[in-house]
């Protein structure tokens, strides 16, 4: 599947994929006419199906319908405005509480710490289960023994191939009445995400990752029924309109989220890429993305001073792995070292640290893991490659 000749070996879709030439063709054409024609006039009488695309996509992939869809600039863009929209609506009323999970990514755990300090919100921070999954019993405690808002989870975390059985949140949080934000930025595109069957309320989710599309481009997800519940964060004159002096009203549909300036580009380069990804099918790419990763996990673990890090009932195209060392500190040096080997061999990998999932990896006593993401673009030869270029000293 798409076996592209790269510069580098590019193992780093959890960072962001390699766009399809098809993506990369759709976004310089529409710049290219830009150019031609003007920005404005190639958005009223040139754009209106390329940009129409991206929200029929999304909405066939997700099980959802077209009008729950925003496009955004980016992920956090879209969790900022629902949380924030969430906050300044609902808990503006009389404070509450928000749960979350041990895999939250630190960006967002700054938010909630925010809303401490801005709306008296109580943070409350779900365990899991012993096979690494969220445990929904504890979570059933936390919503009938607090006054709990909103449940936000990641899906699939940064710094490992752990899934969450999130559709058991959803019972738990439909049954309760309780709103559920997904944060779905490394689940969408490599693994099948239906709304419709997870049950959540909101979800969020960016371009650049595994659905292999632009940066500079995010989407989110609002059932109908909770755009009636809540603003977003901010809203401009292409998400409401100015009634007089004294009101306002929100548009309902696809446009909330919005705003007026956006990359069209992106957007087009974006519809093309999820388009690409329905013609295959998420079916097939999330056997080919599990397989791959799955294979790589066997390789690592047969390497002597290896450590891979997932270890959960579900995982994903995540791989984590760290080097083994005496103590914390060695053990750091040396998986720092080996992550700068295999860059300086040519591969695209990263390393996650213990600052952007703190909770987690606080409670592993793990400082830092190499993360590994193939595609459907990789091969298992190339997986081999990176296995022999692990050097340990």
């Amino acid at each position: 599947m798409d076996h592209q000749k790269r510069e580098v070996i590019h193992l780093n879709a959890a960072g962001a994929a390699i766009r399809s030439p098809a993506t990369t063709a759709a976004m310089i054409d529409w710049l290219s006419r830009e150019s031609k024609v003007g920005a404005y006039e190639m958005v009223s009488t040139h754009g209106k199906d390329l940009l129409d695309r991206p929200y029929r996509e999304l909405a066939s992939l997700l099980g959802c319908d077209e009008q729950e869809i925003s496009i955004v600039t980016s992920a956090t863009e879209a969790w900022n405005e629902i949380v924030h929209g969430v906050a300044w609506t609902i808990f503006k009323e009389g404070g509450g509480g928000i749960v979350t999970a041990i895999n939250e990514y630190s960006s967002n755990y700054l938010t909630y710490l925010q809303l401490k300090e801005r709306f008296k919100v109580d943070i409350h921070v779900l365990g899991e289960t012993e096979d690494g999954d969220v445990d929904v019993d504890e979570l059933e405690r936390l919503i009938e023994e607090n006054k709990v808002v909103l449940v936000t989870l990641p899906h699939v975390g940064t710094n490992s191939g752990k899934v969450y059985d999130v559709r058991r949140v959803g019972e738990v949080t439909r049954r309760h009445g309780v709103l559920f934000l997904l944060d779905a930025c490394q689940s969408v595109g490599q693994l099948a995400v239906r709304v419709d069957d997870i049950g959540c309320d909101m979800l969020t989710g960016t371009s650049r990752k595994w659905l292999r599309g632009p940066r500079g481009c995010g989407f989110l997800y609002c059932s109908a029924r909770c755009r009636q519940l809540f603003e977003p964060a901010t809203i401009d004159v292409h998400s409401a309109v100015l009634e007089s002096l004294s009101s306002y009203a929100i548009h309902r549909d696809s446009r909330m989220f919005e705003k007026y300036e956006a990359s069209f580009a992106a957007k087009v380069g974006l519809g093309v890429a999820v388009g690409e990804l329905n013609e295959i099918g998420i079916g097939r790419v999330q056997e080919r993305i599990l397989s791959l990763a799955s294979t790589l996990r066997a390789m690592l673990s047969s390497v002597d001073g290896v450590k891979v890090e997932d270890r959960a009932r579900s995982l994903c195209g995540i791989v984590s792995f760290s080097v083994e060392g005496r103590n914390g500190e060695t053990a750091k040096a040396a998986t720092e070292r080996v992550f700068e080997q295999l860059v300086s061999a040519g591969f695209s990998v990263s390393i996650s640290r213990r600052t952007s999932t703190m909770i987690e990896m606080s409670q592993r006593g793990v400082e830092c893991v190499i993360r590994i993401s193939p595609h459907i673009y990789n091969t298992e030869s190339e997986l081999r490659s990176l296995v022999d270029a692990v050097v340990l000293k």
